[in-house]
């Protein structure tokens, strides 16, 4: 796509996401970036501007490094500018802000504009992060997850990396004749009539994009089972799995407190479904039925939720299971706990959150056995777990 001139803006380029304008001007370094994707116009409540100026590497000794993220250094400066800086030395580059992220000021070498696309990777980085916090102060989150667009109603599937949320979509595409929003970050923004999820410039490792939107009607956690079937999920778990799966600037007290606040809200006003699916078509057309058919008969109530606490870990060690203190448990924890078979499967299983049908199913999933057995042991080792102090119930 040509690089697309703004007259009005003396040259300035202008792309359009997540109810946001973004005026780059100073280089047509990014023409040929996943920003092209977002060049047609679109109605807009907030704008930023990005300047982009050569490379000054400088860092000055009064500036504090407040942050790393995933190859970013974030450091303050005196003044109260955010400073953004690439830590690949291959392509450097950075970013300063002013303490609401609405003017940035980039500064990239000659020669990283010569190697393109390699080096717009880093870039890009350090623009999704000043964007995404500037959105953040204004009532939007970026969440990792996938976002398709059905029936003129978006629906979401979050989970950790590589427990299906890709499948799950392109699952809705093919057999529902859904579209995508986003493949992996789409960003979700809060009007007093609806919650909206954007397509945006950047996503993941999909490399997706659409210059789409339209308004949440349900947000899904994945989990992979034997069987397709569907929990809901009360506002207090809703919140839980969002705030795990969501951008949160956590360097910016005040962008910090105010995504917080919007995960909340999000989680107050969206249906939340935990769904326990395999990767057949089917999964697709149960879980419609219930966000879009109001099928009730495949959704089961809410149950509150437990979960193995932080600081422990379980590894297989000469073909035994043996649970292990990391961190400041280490000090309080004495020895270590020796598993079977099935009470590590129990374990695993409770290391994201889980309520006790669920965990019941998934022990006769897994196991020959029949039910009454797997709830007498399942009751054992979760006691266990309680006399040990190792379990948290929501």
């Amino acid at each position: 796509m040509p690089f697309p001139i703004n007259e009005a803006n003396n040259g300035c380029s202008s792309y359009y996401f997540a109810d946001h304008c973004l005026h780059v001007s100073g280089s047509e370094f990014l023409s040929q970036s996943s920003l092209a994707n977002f060049a047609c116009i679109q109605p807009h409540s907030t704008s930023s501007r990005l300047e982009i100026r050569p490379y000054e590497s400088r860092i000055d000794e009064e500036d504090i490094l407040v942050a790393q993220e995933s190859g970013i250094c974030i450091y303050r400066a005196p003044d109260g500018r955010w400073i953004l800086k690439s830590s690949d030395t291959a392509s450097p580059c950075r970013i300063e802000a002013d303490e609401v992220y609405s003017q940035l000021y980039a500064s990239i070498t000659p020669k990283a504009e010569e190697k393109l696309p390699a080096n717009q990777d880093s870039f890009l980085q350090l623009l999704r992060t000043a964007e995404e916090s500037f959105l953040c102060s204004r009532g939007g989150l970026s969440v990792h997850a996938a976002c398709v667009k059905h029936m003129g109603k978006a629906v979401l599937f979050t989970a950790p990396s590589g427990t299906g949320k890709s499948t799950q979509a392109d699952l809705w595409i093919r057999s529902l004749g859904a579209s995508l929003i986003s493949g992996d970050r789409p960003h979700l923004s809060i009007f007093p009539s609806e919650i909206r999820a954007y397509g945006v410039p950047w996503d993941g490792k999909e490399q997706q994009f659409s210059q789409d939107f339209a308004p949440v009607s349900a947000i899904v956690e994945i989990r992979q089972a034997r069987e397709n079937r569907i929990r809901v999920l009360s506002p207090e778990q809703a919140f839980r799995v969002l705030i795990k799966q969501t951008f949160i600037p956590m360097w910016d007290d005040q962008a910090k407190f105010l995504a917080i606040r919007s995960i909340r809200d999000i989680a107050n006003r969206v249906p939340f479904y935990r769904l326990f699916c395999n990767m057949d078509d089917e999964a697709a057309i149960v879980l419609e039925s219930v966000v879009f058919q109001q099928n009730k008969d495949k959704l089961e109530r809410q149950e509150k939720d437990m979960k193995i606490k932080e600081g422990f870990i379980l590894r297989n060690i000469v073909d035994e299971w043996i649970v292990m203190p990391k961190g400041t448990n280490i000090k309080t924890f004495e020895g270590a706990v020796v598993l079977n078979e099935v009470s590590a499967h129990i374990w695993r299983q409770l290391e994201k959150p889980l309520s006790y049908p669920d965990l019941l199913q998934s022990v006769l999933d897994e196991f020959d056995v029949s039910e009454e057995a797997a709830r007498t042991d399942l009751d054992v080792f979760l006691n266990r777990l309680r006399e040990n102090d190792l379990l948290t119930e929501e």
